[in-house]
């Protein structure tokens, strides 16, 4: 599927914004229709302040018209100052859990944007934390706010009006001792535990741009990166986790363990989710293919790519967004999905189909007899 005229504006300016390349679109053809079409469509995927950054690096005359222009820089704004009231947050935060002695780990978000030109373009909602005592983080959270959800791999509060999630683990690990998940849970445990064993090697590191906040070495990051995005293939991934890919490989060259890297990858189909998101950040978002790691090989992906590229723009819709999720809608949806569980699962059709059928009459049952 080719990529629409909207979406092939949107990573030219990314382009521009990510590497500080020139413009290779007219922007002079471009209607005011057009440039709302980008506007909304940069909101949708978490990048509409590093698209406003390249716009003002662009000649007037080829710039959106002022209204639209002048509401694009106040949300540019807004979403600074919400940067900024995060990083302020977490700080507090941070002094809280020291005065418990306890230390936090900042995790994605905030952790993230230290690699990105400027900092303040990479939009995030809430803070991701992780402790060597999940109980006691969880204890101290609630004495400052409320508990919103609970989750196996994180607990979520609110700090201050901002979502705070307590990670437990690092990954969402895989449920079930069936034959069909043994294999795979078997693999993503390992990579859970090499992420704490990382962790426990290679410490983590001050970044005095956050107040002496610690984040996580580059291997660690690595990893972890490319797993969260994994298990959100197909769900909630936008363009930004791209973009946090691209920077965390175009800042931290030579700074993560390959060797390492390599051989945990080598589990189940890890290593093609490394080329695939590498894949498309050269494709897409123009980042240099030296940035690549050493292992990282060229190969023909392209269908692979575009159904990467789809589930960001093209989702099938959710059972609540349908009126009426029929029998039909449920199958096209299950198997809009599937070339993700083919990637990061080994999961094929049948098997998965057959073990889908299994939960649902589990749950069935449990229902009826409860």
């Amino acid at each position: 599927m080719k990529r629409t005229f909207h979406e092939t504006v949107l990573f030219d300016l990314l382009k521009i914004s990510l590497w500080n390349q020139g413009a290779i679109i007219n922007y002079a053809n471009l209607a005011e229709e057009d440039w709302k079409a980008i506007y909304q469509l940069a909101a949708e995927q978490g990048v509409q302040s590093l698209v406003f950054d390249s716009i003002i690096q662009l000649p007037e005359k080829w710039r959106p018209e002022d209204t639209l222009l002048l509401m694009w820089a106040a949300n540019t704004k807004l979403q600074e100052q919400r940067f900024m009231r995060n990083v302020m947050a977490t700080n507090q935060l941070n002094e809280i859990f020291k005065a418990q002695e306890l230390e936090i780990l900042l995790l994605k978000g905030v952790g993230l944007a230290i690699f990105y030109p400027n900092l303040l373009y990479r939009e995030f909602g809430d803070i991701d934390i992780y402790t060597n005592d999940h109980k006691k983080a969880d204890n101290i959270l609630l004495q400052y706010g409320e508990q919103t959800r609970e989750h196996p791999k994180h607990n979520v509060f609110k700090f201050k009006g901002i979502p705070v999630e307590n990670h437990r683990n690092f990954i969402t690990l895989i449920k079930g001792t069936d034959l069909f998940s043994r294999k795979r849970r078997k693999a993503f445990e390992t990579v859970e535990k090499e992420l704490h064993d990382i962790l426990k090697d290679e410490g983590s590191f001050l970044f005095r741009t956050y107040d002496n906040l610690r984040v996580p070495s580059a291997t660690f990051n690595f990893l972890f990166l490319l797993m969260h995005t994994g298990t959100h293939l197909g769900g909630e991934l936008v363009m930004r986790h791209l973009c946090d890919w691209a920077c965390f490989l175009s800042t931290n060259q030579g700074r993560y363990n390959e060797k390492r890297i390599e051989t945990t990858l080598g589990l189940l189909n890890f290593r093609k989710i490394c080329f695939l998101m590498t894949d498309t950040a050269i494709r897409y978002l123009g980042m240099p293919p030296e940035f690549a790691p050493s292992f990282y090989r060229k190969e023909s992906r392209a269908r692979l790519n575009e159904r990467f590229m789809n589930s960001l723009f093209h989702r099938f819709p959710g059972s609540k967004e349908v009126r009426k999720n029929t029998l039909w809608c449920k199958w096209r949806r299950f198997y809009s999905k599937q070339w993700k569980y083919d990637l990061l699962y080994c999961e094929y059709l049948p098997e998965r189909l057959v073990r889908t059928l299994i939960l649902w009459y589990q749950g069935y049952k449990g229902r009826m007899f409860k």
